[in-house]
């Protein structure tokens, strides 16, 4: 074995380009297909599921879903993703840190004036 083969044994997974693509939903990792034309059929196969939502076990849960499989694969949708995903985690800070249901209890107190006194 030469010397630029032991190298090449030694380097990352990642430099060889052997990356295992996963979808991390809160603490729990979904690995996903490592061939790029399965996982856009499979992205492709929940967003078209998720127009169905009408029927049984299909429903509008797989439309995000299958925007996040696309998004490995897609700069476009991953950009989106990405946008999508800071404005949730802003929008959840600002929600912990401040009274998140105070705009409920001020449209309520201009409706019903006389059971907020």
């Amino acid at each position: 074995m030469t010397r630029t083969d032991k190298a090449a044994r030694l380097q990352s997974p990642q430099a060889r380009g052997h990356v295992r693509h996963a979808l991390r939903l809160g603490s729990h990792r979904v690995y996903l297909p490592r061939s790029r034309p399965l996982r856009i059929l499979l992205g492709l196969g929940l967003i078209l599921g998720g127009v169905f939502a009408f029927l049984p076990v299909l429903g509008l849960w797989m439309l995000p879903l299958g925007a996040a499989v696309l998004s490995i694969d897609f700069p476009p949708v991953r950009r989106l993703r990405r946008r999508t995903q800071v404005w949730w985690g802003r929008s959840g800070a600002r929600d912990r840190t401040s009274d998140s249901w105070g705009w409920l209890r001020r449209r309520l107190k201009k409706v019903w004036p006389k059971h907020w006194d």
